[in-house]
């Protein structure tokens, strides 16, 4: 078992601790951003700005190719011989993320209407390109185990687009002031982790694909088709829910908007963690399957808690930046971010699958969750922003059931997704009384000795030594 006080250790849990860091700034900055845009423009407009950001997130996995899982599980495999894969990956990314822009640009403006959103969707194409650039050097950056770099430029620019753009809103400036933005924003940061990667001789030079590149193309394929279908399940009830008719789509766009903003942390704290993650694997795949449970286990349980403290805070605390014209967002707040944990929780999943290679198990997990998640939209044709946001959550814990039924873990993720999902439907029940939130949080008090009832010894001993120390 690892050492939690080794030198490796240490540098692993610093390494996932500043790339997530440095996602952390530019969501507080972020979060901030879009409460102030969803109050100035009022829930019409800035759902349709919700509705064209989502419409370019959707093409993000197509700019990677799925080629970012293949290159970490192989520098954590071979180190330093993997360099001739990280070239490849930055050739071939680097044409995809060209297609990708270029794609979403014609088929956005062929499908929409309103002349508005067209605009705003040419010119978030061109921010998914930039984007996608910039997603692309930072895959460079943690792939030399060195995401440290990348904390200065976020406290930089993420704040600095959010200000800019507060600056704009202030001005009088609308949807399209704020697309043109965000553009900027990213191209330049782009163009500054790109400069610095090659200043500091971690960006490969370029050179055209070759056999080993088109090998990595057949590997990352499911991881690939599986990072298009992730977007479906994101992205998707914002997109859907508007074909059908946006009534309530201001309403929705908070909250899915909150699930994609804070998806980033656990997110990046993963991928830190992948070529580590392979590393167990290849040692003892026992010792990195516990490591994933103990991420699910965490999850599951810091989602259901957070719901709770979102259904008490987030009238409170939220009312007075958004103001009551989001009331509906508001008292789903809860349920938004218990989804979140869900999503951390299938994406520890995601990442055991590909520490041990099972691409085509990530495609399967990711792709069952998508399906029920567009069958529910189909069938159920959806009226009400909670429905709507309800059938995403029906894709993240399809996604979850599937994934932890091939690791073999599906009766310890079925039974914990079980109770979690009874205690954050207690206060719905009850009208989000203050009793029953408080009922549901000893509900899961309860049900976490529940489940680490053979630790509880243990812990206790321990509290017991340092109050006799003490």
């Amino acid at each position: 078992m690892m050492n939690l006080f080794s030198s490796s250790a240490k540098k692993l849990a610093g390494d996932a601790f500043f790339l997530s860091l440095s996602h952390i700034v530019g969501i507080v900055s972020r979060i901030g951003y879009l409460l102030l845009a969803a109050r100035l423009l009022g829930p019409e407009l800035y759902g349709l700005l919700v509705y064209s950001q989502s419409w370019y997130l959707v093409f993000i996995p197509l700019a990677s190719l799925g080629l970012r899982g293949i290159m970490l599980r192989q520098v954590g495999q071979h180190g330093e011989d993997a360099a001739g894969v990280v070239q490849q990956t930055v050739i071939l990314t680097s044409f995809a993320c060209l297609i990708s822009s270029a794609a979403a640009a014609w088929l956005g403006t062929v499908a929409e209407p309103n002349p508005m959103v067209r605009q705003a969707v040419l010119v978030f194409s061109l921010a998914l390109l930039m984007r996608s650039l910039f997603f692309l050097g930072e895959s460079v950056f943690v792939a030399h185990e060195k995401p440290r770099i990348l904390l200065p430029i976020a406290l930089f620019f993420r704040p600095a687009e959010a200000l800019t753009g507060i600056a704009a809103l202030l001005l009088g400036y609308g949807v399209i002031a704020l697309a043109w933005i965000h553009a900027v924003s990213w191209g330049i940061q782009a163009l500054t982790v790109l400069v610095i990667s090659v200043r500091r001789g971690i960006m490969p030079p370029l050179s055209l694909p070759n056999r080993s590149g088109l090998h990595m193309l057949a590997q990352a394929f499911p991881l690939l088709l599986g990072g298009v279908l992730m977007g479906q399940i994101q992205q998707g009830p914002i997109i859907y829910y508007r074909w059908q008719g946006d009534d309530g789509l201001g309403q929705l766009s908070i909250l899915v908007q909150l699930i994609a903003t804070l998806s980033i942390i656990p997110m990046a704290g993963l991928q830190a963690l992948l070529p580590a993650m392979t590393r167990k694997h290849i040692r003892d795949e026992n010792e990195a399957r516990n490591l994933g449970k103990k991420i699910i286990s965490l999850s599951l349980l810091g989602g259901t808690f957070g719901a709770l403290g979102a259904m008490v805070l987030a009238p409170v605390v939220l009312s007075p930046l958004i103001g009551d014209q989001y009331a509906l967002a508001l008292r789903h707040m809860g349920l938004a971010v218990a989804l979140l944990g869900l999503y951390s929780a299938a994406l520890a999943v995601n990442q055991l699958q590909t520490a041990r290679g099972d691409y085509t198990g990530v495609f399967y997990g990711i792709g069952a969750g998508a399906g029920f998640m567009m069958l529910g939209f189909a069938v159920l044709r959806p009226e009400s922003a909670l429905l709507a946001l309800c059938l995403g959550g029906l894709g993240y814990a399809g996604w979850l059931l599937t994934g932890a039924k091939m690791l073999g873990l599906l009766s310890f993720v079925a039974k914990r997704l079980v109770f979690y999902a009874v205690a954050v439907a207690i206060p719905y029940a009850f009208d989000f009384q203050a009793w029953s939130i408080l009922a549901s949080a000893m509900v899961l008090v309860g049900l976490n000795l529940f489940f680490n009832w053979q630790h509880v010894p243990q812990i206790l001993q321990k509290l017991r030594e340092r109050f006799d120390t003490s």
